[in-house]
C-alpha cells in the first residue's frame, strides 16, 4: 500500500503543484489584465484629450475665419456705400461714371466750334491715379451706326485731378457720338 499511498501523494502533490500553477497563472493573468485596462484607460484618456484639443483648434479656426469674412464683408459694404456717395456727388455735378473712379463730363456742343468738322469736348475726372495716361476712346456714328472713331490720351493723372479731352470727327459725318474705351494706365 506503500505505493499506492506514494501515487496518492504524487498524484495529491502534482494536483497541488498544478493548481498552484493555475493559480498563479490567473493572477498573475489577472494583474496583466487589470494592468492593460488601466494603460487602455489611459491611452483612451489621452485620446479623447487630444480629440478635444482638436475639436477646440477647429472652433477657434472657424470662429478667426467667421470674423475675417464679417470684417471682409463690412469691409466690401463700406466701400460700396463710399462709391454710391462718390457715384452720387459727381452726378450731382453733371458727371457720368464711365469706368471705376472715372467720370466724364459732357460739355453741350452749342457752347463751342470746332471749324470745319464735329467736335465733342469731355472733362475727365479721376478718382484714382492714372500714373502713366488715360486712355479714352469714342465711335462717331451716324444713325445708329459707326462711322469713324477718335481718341485720345492724357498725361499722368492723380486722383481727383480732372482733363479736358477732345475728339474729333474729321469725316464731318456723325451725328452723335459714344464713349467705347476708357483705359486708366
Amino acid at each position: 500500500m506503500k505505493s499506492g499511498r506514494r501515487v496518492g501523494i504524487r498524484a495529491l502533490t502534482l494536483t497541488g503543484i498544478i493548481g498552484l500553477v493555475v493559480a498563479l497563472s490567473s493572477v498573475g493573468f489577472f494583474l496583466w489584465s487589470a494592468n492593460e485596462v488601466s494603460t487602455t484607460r489611459e491611452l483612451l484618456k489621452t485620446a479623447e484629450q487630444g480629440y478635444q484639443l482638436k475639436i477646440e483648434a477647429a472652433e477657434q479656426e472657424k470662429e478667426a475665419r467667421d470674423k475675417a469674412e464679417a470684417a471682409e464683408r463690412e469691409k466690401r459694404r463700406v466701400a460700396a456705400e463710399s462709391a454710391a456717395r462718390q457715384d452720387k456727388n459727381y452726378a450731382d455735378q453733371g458727371y457720368v461714371k464711365v469706368a471705376d473712379g472715372i467720370y466724364a463730363y459732357f460739355f453741350d456742343p452749342s457752347s463751342f466750334s470746332c471749324g470745319n468738322w464735329n467736335c465733342a469736348f469731355v472733362q475727365f475726372a479721376t478718382e484714382k491715379a492714372c500714373p502713366n495716361h488715360l486712355y479714352v476712346e469714342v465711335s462717331w456714328d451716324r444713325d445708329g451706326t459707326s462711322i469713324g472713331w477718335s481718341n485720345a490720351v492724357s498725361t499722368a493723372l492723380s486722383a481727383g485731378d480732372t482733363w479736358l479731352a477732345e475728339f474729333n470727327d474729321t469725316s464731318n459725318q456723325g451725328d452723335t457720338y459714344r464713349i467705347t474705351s476708357v483705359s486708366c494706365r
